[in-house]
């Protein structure tokens, strides 16, 4: 009787709209018993279960016992296979779903983290020392010639000693120094109108390998803080002795990456996105530096300069030297006239199909990675020219040891 109550009030559980907790006040009242509602869904699984396993047992049993394997028809026809499958499927996909979205709100999470480091640290320099300039200052140049300075592979928080190389976080701002020093030179030579500075990538030594984290000074965390000022400060400086417009672009690495190892990280979950932000509000009000967006992807930047050439920029680490003017040319649909990569710390320059590519140096210069690959290579960055008739009027690579 009382199992009988229980299997009507759930056939018309969902008609009425019960819940497994109104099943078991109606029980209780009428058998004068006391269980909660998990109580009776755990005992009608139980009693369901026992029905099915009586079912196949009476249609397919034999008299030793030994169950025969009934037609898939008759299963379904039996228990209702269908039903329960497409039920388990349903279940799965909400479950996947959930998975997904559960990723999303994790990386939606770190990024608005990244954000706030950025951003508040950025307002707590710019109170001691804001950049607010609202210059009417106009360069005069006699041409439309552009520069494109390209910054890359500082690795800044690594401490090198070899035979070919000395370098730590002081020395990194003297090169840069030197850096300022030759670029400003170069645009008043040329008469450059305008300056795009590409940053692209690998600013910090970061975390990512046991090799890095040994020869680091300073934790991740610090190294992005303090060379995101030490940017800001560059090219607040630059401009400031040039008197040229600066349009800032930046791209992703994979020293930056916040997860060690590769297989496990997340390619937007990356601390050289704080450089970004960080300089943005720093910059909120000055009119000379424009801190720019990436229009296709964060890895990748692209641009056209005063003079009508397409430019497009990429870390490296993606994109082989051999296959990046060809990766480029099929991901964004157009055709550029100069892709700039770096990550391999040393320069080079090619052509394909009247497209130039060049690679930048690395300023940290000969690590003991280098060393173990019996390659070295002076600390340098690029500094590239354009003309009305050329991307590449003018490459210089600009060396600071």
């Amino acid at each position: 009787m009382f199992e009988d109550d229980l299997k009507s009030l759930y056939e018309e559980k969902e008609r009425l709209g019960y819940t497994w907790g109104d099943i078991a006040r109606i029980l209780n009242e009428k058998h004068h018993t006391n269980y909660s509602g998990d109580a009776y869904r755990k005992r009608f699984s139980r009693l369901r279960k026992r029905t099915d396993d009586s079912q196949i047992s009476f249609l397919y049993g034999t008299a030793d016992g030994v169950i025969n394997t009934p037609p898939a028809d008759s299963i379904i026809g039996t228990l209702n296979v269908e039903d329960e499958l497409n039920s388990r499927v349903v279940l799965q996909r909400l479950k996947d779903e959930r998975t997904q979205l559960n990723q999303i709100y994790r990386q939606a999470s770190r990024e608005m983290l990244l954000k706030d480091i950025g951003v508040e640290c950025a307002k707590i320099i710019a109170e001691k020392n804001p950049f607010l300039r609202k210059s009417d200052r106009k360069p005069v140049r006699s041409t439309n010639r552009c520069g494109i300075l390209l910054l890359s592979d500082w690795h800044y928080g690594a401490v090198v000693n070899n035979y070919w190389n000395k370098y730590d976080p002081e020395i990194c701002q003297k090169r840069l120094w030197d850096i300022l020093t030759d670029t400003a030179s170069l645009v008043e030579t040329y008469g450059i109108s305008r300056l795009y500075v590409l940053n692209l990538g690998d600013l910090i030594s970061g975390r990512i390998h046991a090799q890095t984290r040994i020869e680091n000074r300073e934790d991740a965390i610090s190294q992005v803080m303090h060379v995101s000022e030490l940017l800001a400060q560059f090219l607040y400086d630059l401009s400031s002795s040039t008197a040229v417009p600066i349009e800032y672009y930046d791209c992703l690495d994979n020293h930056s990456r916040v997860e060690p190892n590769i297989k496990e990280s997340l390619r937007l979950e990356s601390l050289a996105r704080i450089i970004t932000w960080y300089l943005q509000e720093r910059f909120a009000e000055d009119d000379l530096v424009n801190i720019n967006f990436n229009d296709y992807s964060d890895d990748i930047v692209s641009f056209e300069t005063k003079d009508g050439w397409n430019i497009v920029g990429v870390h490296g680490d993606l994109d082989s030297q051999k296959a990046v003017i060809k990766n480029m040319r099929g991901m964004l649909w157009e055709r550029p006239h100069l892709v700039c990569t770096a990550h391999l710390h040393h320069f080079s320059a090619d052509e394909e199909n009247e497209c130039m590519m060049i690679s930048n140096p690395s300023l940290m210069g000969t690590d003991s990675f280098a060393e173990s690959k019996r390659l070295t290579s002076k600390p340098a960055q690029t500094f590239i020219v354009t003309s009305e008739k050329s991307p590449t009027f003018a490459i210089h690579r600009i060396v600071v040891d």
